[in-house]
């Protein structure tokens, strides 16, 4: 679930134009998927959230002010509250440290989360009509039966749809070791490789977004080849290095190529099956 957790952020950074990969990188079907699925246990949270509230409500308060509706209430306005409290520290924030007095910012930041806190408490007090300790209650048990019920979602949810090739694909895509996910990422903002070689090959086995169709990869594959030939012809006599790169170009060259043919073989005895 660790891969579904960060969906979530990727797929909100997608939106923004000055990620032009990141949006390439949502249109893969995996990516979609998973979203589909994180944006139902967040459907699910919020549903599970006001039933919570209004269990906990009778169990704790038991009063003419217990009833679904208020839990509702309860809800939205812990919501709304909790989306302005996000809103004034994206704002604010960083305003304040534009502004370059750090004592300040933390200062804000300080007295918007105090006042959050507030809020939080005060709703419940006064949509229940109760005190402070038996709202605190209210919160704290409303808040340890969703983390419950949600940990169950999250196991089945994810089984129901079928998303373990969607992570597993995924996995592979940004690489096993962390010097491979960390590469990933430099590409996945835009940043690739140096060498135009290098650039094409890493886009050729570990495309970012949906994979080509097939003619389009051999297409990528005679680009390389091309580029490769007028690389050789111009190596420097006695580069070691240079020759080094070239070399390990090359056998990137060729796991590209075997990948082509054994797809190409593979779609060619689909049919006499």
């Amino acid at each position: 679930m660790q891969l579904i957790s960060q969906g979530a952020p990727l797929a909100a950074a997608g939106a923004f134009p000055f990620h032009p990969r990141f949006a390439e990188f949502i249109q893969r079907d995996e990516v979609r998927h998973i979203g589909v699925c994180i944006l139902i246990l967040m459907a699910c949270a919020q549903v599970v959230q006001i039933f919570t509230l209004w269990g906990a409500s009778k169990m704790i308060v038991d009063n003419d002010h217990c009833t679904f509706g208020n839990a509702f209430k309860v809800w939205l306005l812990g919501l709304l509250l909790w989306i302005a409290f996000v809103a004034g520290l994206v704002f604010a924030v960083p305003w304040m440290i534009r502004t370059g007095e750090y004592w300040r910012t933390f200062l804000v930041a300080g007295g918007m989360l105090m006042t959050w806190l507030l809020l939080a408490f005060l709703i419940p007090m006064k949509v229940y009509v109760t005190g402070f300790l038996r709202a605190f209650a209210i919160l704290v048990l409303a808040g340890c039966i969703n983390g419950g019920v949600m940990k169950v979602a999250e196991v089945i949810v994810p089984r129901v749809m079928h998303l373990e090739k969607d992570i597993a694909s995924l996995q592979t895509t940004f690489g096993k070791t962390k010097a491979e996910q960390q590469e990933f990422a430099i590409r996945l903002l835009g940043q690739g490789k140096p060498d135009e070689i290098d650039r094409l090959l890493d886009d050729a086995l570990r495309p970012i977004g949906p994979q080509s169709p097939l003619a389009d990869r051999e297409a990528a594959l005679r680009n390389i080849q091309q580029k490769l030939n007028a690389r050789q012809r111009s190596l420097p006599a006695g580069d070691g290095h240079a020759a080094t790169v070239y070399q390990n170009q090359l056998n990137r060259y060729l796991q590209f190529r075997y990948q082509l043919i054994t797809a190409r073989n593979s779609s060619v005895a689909k049919p006499a099956q």
